[in-house]
């Protein structure tokens, strides 16, 4: 039997993600205008796969930037983190996917809209060579 490490993982789909937050929670901490602002915000995070925690990841122009963003909530379960959103406690970066329907009815808000995100949702599958 082969050792775990010899199997293959291979990307099959990314989605991108986005940056929301509530109104409510805009009105009261202000809307970041530049990236680097996201390290003055209550950030929601969501721990997910083996990511570092709270560390985002953007691709501008061929490159990946990170930032370092800190906030009280952080959870696994993406149902708890889109709550504490909705409900005002923070910035939440999302797929857009998850969001749209929150963002077309004015319950969320796009935050840094013209940034690209680094995907946070890949679908990955081990194949054994």
């Amino acid at each position: 039997m082969r050792a775990a490490v010899d199997l293959l993982r291979t990307l099959l789909h990314q989605r991108p993600g986005v940056l929301c937050a509530s109104p409510k929670y805009l009105e009261k901490y202000g809307t970041p205008e530049r990236v680097v602002d996201l390290a003055e915000h209550r950030c929601i995070i969501h721990r997910q796969n083996d990511d570092a925690y709270g560390v985002w990841r953007y691709i501008v122009n061929d490159h990946t930037e990170a930032i370092k963003v800190k906030g009280a909530l952080s959870s696994n379960d993406g149902d708890i983190v889109l709550r504490w959103a909705l409900d005002g406690h923070g910035i939440l970066i999302r797929s857009e996917w998850d969001l749209a329907k929150y963002v077309q009815s004015g319950r969320l808000n796009l935050v840094l809209p013209n940034r690209s995100k680094a995907p946070v949702n890949e679908l990955k599958a081990r194949i054994d060579p």
